[in-house]
């Protein structure tokens, strides 16, 4: 196993990278995810050398830009498709260019998303009302990740593909049940694996009725990282570890897995407490 820390835990806002790779120096941990939630840089330079030597993956938007664009990649509007595939295309080429191994993407809505002016460029949406047709819908996601392969396989990039779930929005997201990701792998035999997103399959597997160790064990192989965090069980609130968090008891059976921990308006010293917290789970 080894342990990655997702850059989306300075604050609420959206943050400087430079600041946050700074104040990661010190963390006792194998990699970095760079994640979604920071200003739009010009230069990017600065990232290989502030990573410490550590390992790199990607996610979803980042590099961030000044645009509001969101990534629909199951969208029935071509224009929104096209710019998030184009949108993911750049982010698969930035990945190589600074020695990523793997970029995680998320399969789309069923629902328009909409941007709170309270939320902009920390992606936490609401929904239109009206939903789009669920096949038309699964089978653009899937000619949009056909397209990303071949990209991901061109810059030497693996893709991953996160799991979703939610309790404030249920069954927005595809790929939110065991059915609907047994079909994806039917379609891609291989070149694409799962980015698990614990919290999410966890509240999918509330809302619709699985079996959350049942879902790890039938999908172990296809599953390169899990990203892992705590909440209370209303919210996908990405908060730290504690001796009580429900993820620790999955931890075990996802041993020889790499971990992502992504947290939101944290604290360095949260960071490394759940770091420790894991270490010990493992012994």
């Amino acid at each position: 196993m080894k342990i990655f820390v997702s850059t989306t835990w300075n604050g609420i806002q959206s943050s400087d990278l430079y600041e946050t790779l700074l104040l990661m120096n010190d963390l006792e941990c194998d990699g970095f995810e760079l994640g979604s939630t920071h200003l739009p840089i010009v230069d990017h330079g600065f990232i290989c050398k502030y990573a410490y030597g550590r390992e790199l993956i990607t996610h979803n938007y980042f590099p961030s830009t000044t645009d509001n664009l969101i990534i629909n990649l199951a969208s029935l509007d071509e224009p929104t498709r096209n710019k998030s595939i184009q949108f993911c295309r750049s982010a698969i080429k930035f990945a190589s260019e600074i020695g990523a191994s793997h970029y995680t993407v998320h399969p789309g809505f069923l629902k328009t998303p909409v941007l709170a002016k309270s939320s902009r460029r920390n992606f936490d949406f609401k929904f239109h009302p009206i939903q789009q047709d669920y096949e038309k819908s699964y089978q653009a996601m899937l000619k949009s990740i056909t397209y990303l392969l071949e990209c991901s396989f061109e810059y030497g990039v693996n893709l991953l593909i996160e799991t979703e779930g939610s309790v404030t929005a249920p069954n927005v997201c595809l790929l939110e049940t065991p059915s609907e990701i047994r079909r994806l792998f039917e379609y891609f035999p291989s070149g694409l694996d799962l980015n698990f997103n614990l919290a999410h399959s966890q509240f999918s597997s509330t809302i619709n009725k699985f079996c959350l160790l049942e879902f790890i064990h039938e999908f172990y192989e296809k599953i390169r990282f899990v990203e892992i965090s705590d909440n209370d069980g209303s919210a996908d609130q990405h908060r730290p570890l504690n001796a009580n968090s429900f993820a620790l008891q999955y931890l075990k059976v996802l041993k020889n897995k790499n971990l992502i921990l992504e947290f939101r308006n944290s604290k360095i010293e949260d960071i490394q407490n759940s770091i420790t917290i894991i270490k010990r789970k493992l012994q």
